[in-house]
């Protein structure tokens, strides 16, 4: 398991963790420390995390099955998501 999966792991069922909690909960679990940048490259600033936290869960597992449809890849669903925003201006 790599450190980005690893961040994962630990977000996965909780988005309002600090970066800081992030930092020491990976280091109990898998004994290795993970630096911010990664964190906020991997998850999302902790503003960010913080909105997303409190979205409904419905609205989350929508933007899951759409990430799904995408292959998981962000950057091509963001694109997606982009042209379909411009088309509506």
């Amino acid at each position: 398991m790599n450190k980005s999966e690893m961040i994962r792991a630990i977000v996965k069922d909780n988005l309002s963790l600090t970066n800081q909690q992030i930092k020491q909960q990976v280091r109990i679990k898998y004994g290795t420390t993970v630096e911010t940048n990664l964190i906020i490259s991997i998850v999302g600033s902790e503003k960010n995390r913080r909105v997303l936290a409190k979205t409904e869960g419905h609205i989350r597992k929508k933007a899951k099955e759409y990430l799904r449809c995408c292959d998981d890849d962000y950057h091509h669903a963001r694109n997606i998501l982009q042209i379909v925003r411009d088309g509506m201006l």
